[in-house]
């Protein structure tokens, strides 16, 4: 009886302590799993203080798209106008010169307002607003065109090249373009048809005094079209080879809506 005391206290003892490490292993790995749990959770968590107080990235995509997706439109006989990326606004040099900046969009938009700011060093003095309607003084400091969807018309075989490179530029068919033209002597809501040809057409955006950041004497322009058009790309221009003027102009913040 002695001994089987003896063997059933040993016993006892023996299951006491391996109830003690199993609740020391317990202990350990429930306190590891937290421990590293929790360091995850605030690391996580810390990723995401991050992302929710990180300035919001600032948009001017249709300006970087000029620069990296538009093709370049030339005139046969005429000096090239250069276009540069300066800070957030695309950049238009003028000497005596002309050509043009064609951004073709992957798919149709509808727009019925667009609106952009600007600036210039042109002479808006130069040229009145009579002549800013004939092929001598056909000139603008800044021309944003509306590429219109629409059956394109018969082209000629002797026709300009760069109606034919038009052409292949866009990838939807189109037949007008409407012209945003700022930075001439008519006043706003003032429409014309180009001197050259009856497809493209001239409407001089409302614009306001806008103090820019590049520019200190800018202005905010605006148009709303009398109604929703199918719009295959855009078309940005500045030229002085009419009417023989040198000068700078910058356009911004681009929306088409």
């Amino acid at each position: 009886m002695k001994v089987l005391k003896l063997s059933f206290s040993g016993s006892l003892i023996l299951s006491i302590s391996i109830l003690r490490t199993l609740f020391c292993l317990e202990f350990f790995t429930q306190f590891f799993l937290e421990t590293q749990l929790g360091a995850a959770s605030v690391a996580q968590a810390e990723e995401v203080k991050k992302v929710k107080t990180s300035p919001a990235p600032t948009s001017n995509s249709l300006v970087e798209e000029f620069i990296s997706k538009a093709l370049p439109m030339e005139f046969e006989g005429k000096t090239q106008t250069s276009y540069a990326l300066s800070g957030d606004a695309l950049e238009a040099t003028v000497r005596n010169s002309a050509s043009a900046l064609v951004l073709p969009f992957d798919k149709v938009r509808s727009v019925k307002s667009v609106s952009f700011d600007w600036c210039t060093t042109r002479d808006l003095t130069k040229v009145t607003k009579d002549r800013e309607k004939t092929k001598s003084g056909d000139d603008a400091a800044l021309r944003l065109g509306l590429l219109l969807e629409g059956n394109p018309p018969m082209i000629p075989m002797f026709v300009p090249t760069w109606i034919k490179k038009l052409e292949k530029i866009v990838k939807f068919p189109t037949d007008r373009v409407l012209y945003l033209t700022a930075g001439v002597a008519s006043p706003s809501g003032t429409t014309w048809v180009s001197p050259y040809t009856k497809y493209m057409s001239m409407v001089v955006p409302h614009s306001l005094p806008k103090k820019l950041s590049w520019c200190k004497n800018g202005y905010s322009a605006s148009y709303i079209l009398p109604s929703e058009v199918q719009v295959t790309g855009l078309w940005f221009m500045a030229d002085g080879d009419d009417t023989l003027q040198s000068f700078t102009t910058w356009i911004s913040a681009i929306e088409i809506k």
